[in-house]
């Protein structure tokens, strides 16, 4: 039988879940009544009634069993645990006519209470049950109301205002339970246009991320493939100039992309081994040029120096060391910036890691320095239109640093120079072996290649780039004409754009592993500009044999290729 009486959704699923808290303070004051009753009303009367509460407890207890189990009851469920309550609340309402009919003052005033009580209870249920409300505060209501009135002694003007005292408590009640309701409402209208607006934000970031993305593989994929050329000495700094300003536009990018997942709690972290020695020297070798051009001595050290094998997410660690040399670096004018990452051993194998950040340039006053790790602040204003930046870095940095169970502080004095310091604790781990780049060891001379994307840009930058390595290069516009061009010629592997008109990546994916394009087992790599860890992590599920994030960095891909070549090539060996 179907029960879909729509007032028992109202609020059910959560009710009970939310009532748990107070169940023992409702055993207590149970045992409490049945001990007054017992003593005050004799036995013979009490042991019916508490037989009828403990089965009152235990058929609420059972009929709850889906809301404390995380689950949506049934229509069915959801009637039993109604009538649950309602048998709960008719045991109640009769003790409270044992107490009231012996015509003791005591008991009398006793059972007022139980009834004041039951109506504060029932506030408890504005925001979540209107049912649960009028039953839990209207039952003890209607009882107070007649009580007072008709059965409590009293005669002619005292009648009248015991009556009109309790129809005034009984009404206040349930307008204050009404008006809970309402502001309950309210909220939960406002948190849901809230919600709403941050996930319209995040598609919004999600679409500008792929469409700033799409021109940003041309700029830097031409400016990449133009440093592979035999260039002049000036040009060769034209070239230089031209991807360091595409660079800087896409850490912006992705600093815009991190804060908002960041704010929707969707940034995950790696747990990998890293060369922690790899990383600072990383950030020496990325900043040396930058800090010449200005006149600056840029020093980074690693105390102790050698290989310092480390667990956890390396990309994140160097952004946050990135963020700061490049804060340094920027608002130095004369002097020095110098980064020092001191290893300390902990106990259960845990390295602390102090990173220390110092230039000798402008300061900070301890004002700037309150806001500073605020997202999109700068120190002021002037600082903003002298040195530009949108103040994100430093936000981001300090939510990556606490996300790895650190913290991040500032020690700064106005024109005398900062120091930022990161204090967290990685787990040691042992040396990995570090492969030669495939990039540099396999020959992709003759390896045949598709290029899938609808952009015409995108297939000139892919193009040109693995051209440069020896590929021989093929392009089609979408994934139709990638299977017509897959059943009558042969590939070594396929770069798949994700998102193209009339059908797909992932569409074309799985008519390629169906064996409607020839070959079903060729290396498919899925080319996307979304390159959120939750994307990549089901392009892979969906069967890609790897994923490469736009702008394509030529390094990465050619690794990638180089892979897939040698893995093939010890597949034909193994079946030769």
């Amino acid at each position: 039988m179907a029960y879909r009486s729509k007032w028992l959704d109202d609020g059910m699923d959560t009710v009970t879940v939310t009532s748990l808290p107070t169940l023992g303070l409702r055993l207590v004051a149970s045992l409490f009544c049945v001990v007054l009753s017992g003593f005050s009303l004799g036995w013979g009367v009490t042991l019916p009634w508490t037989a009828a509460l403990i089965v009152a407890e235990v058929s609420t207890w059972l009929t709850a069993t889906p809301q404390r189990q995380g689950l949506r009851p049934t229509p069915r469920q959801r009637l039993l645990y109604f009538l649950a309550v309602v048998w709960t609340n008719l045991v109640w309402w009769a003790f409270v006519l044992m107490l009231w009919f012996p015509g003791t003052p005591g008991l009398r005033v006793a059972a007022i209470c139980l009834l004041a009580a039951q109506m504060a209870h029932g506030q408890a249920f504005a925001a979540r049950s209107k049912v649960m409300l009028f039953m839990i505060c209207g039952g003890p209501s209607v009882l107070l109301i007649v009580l007072c009135s008709f059965f409590a002694g009293f005669r002619g003007q005292e009648q009248i205002f015991v009556a009109l005292g309790a129809v005034m408590s009984a009404a206040y009640t349930l307008r204050a339970g009404l008006a809970n309701r309402r502001q309950s409402e309210a909220l939960e209208a406002s948190r849901a246009e809230a919600v709403a607006a941050n996930q319209a934000k995040t598609s919004f970031l999600a679409l500008m991320s792929h469409e700033l993305r799409t021109p940003m593989t041309g700029v830097l994929g031409m400016a990449r493939a133009l440093e592979m050329e035999q260039l002049s000495p000036r040009q060769t700094q034209q070239v230089r100039i031209l991807r360091r300003s595409g660079e800087g536009l896409l850490t912006l990018l992705n600093d815009i992309l991190d804060v908002s997942k960041i704010e929707a709690g969707k940034l995950d972290l790696e747990s990998t081994p890293f060369d922690l020695a790899a990383k600072v020297e990383h950030i020496r070798d990325h900043w040396s040029q930058a800090a010449e051009a200005k006149g600056l001595v840029l020093t980074c050290a690693l105390e102790p120096a050698g290989p310092t094998w480390l667990l956890g997410d390396p990309t994140r660690l160097r952004q946050i060391m990135m963020n700061l040399v490049s804060n340094a670096l920027k608002f130095t004018e004369a002097g020095e910036v110098a980064l020092v990452v001191t290893v300390r051993d902990e106990a259960d194998g845990l390295a602390r890691l102090e990173i220390a950040v110092s230039d000798t340039g402008i300061g900070m006053t301890p004002e700037a320095q309150a806001r500073l790790f605020e997202a999109f602040a700068q120190a002021d204003a002037t600082v903003a239109r002298r040195f530009g930046g949108t103040g994100l870095g430093l936000s981001i940095s300090r939510n990556l640093a606490r996300m790895m169970g650190g913290e991040i502080g500032v020690v700064s004095r106005a024109g005398q120079g900062s120091t930022f310091t990161v204090d967290l604790s990685l787990p040691r781990c042992p040396a990995k072996l570090v492969q030669q780049d495939e990039a540099e060891t396999v020959d992709l001379s003759g390896y045949r290649v598709l290029i899938v994307d609808d952009n015409a840009t995108n297939r000139i930058v892919g193009q040109t780039l693995l051209e440069a390595f020896g590929c021989a290069v093929a392009t089609a516009e979408d994934g139709f004409d990638a299977l017509a061009r897959l059943r009558i010629e042969r590939f070594d592997a396929v770069l798949m754009d994700i998102h193209m008109p009339r059908m797909d990546g992932p569409a074309a994916l799985a008519a390629i592993r169906a064996g409607e394009a020839g070959d079903r087992a060729i290396p498919v790599v899925a080319l996307t500009a979304d390159a959120m860890p939750a994307t990549i992590e089901a392009l892979v599920r969906q069967g890609f044999d790897g994923v490469q994030a736009k702008p394509i960095v030529p390094e990465g891909l050619v690794a990638v290729l180089a892979g897939l070549r040698v893995a093939s090539s010890s597949d034909a060996t193994a079946q030769a």
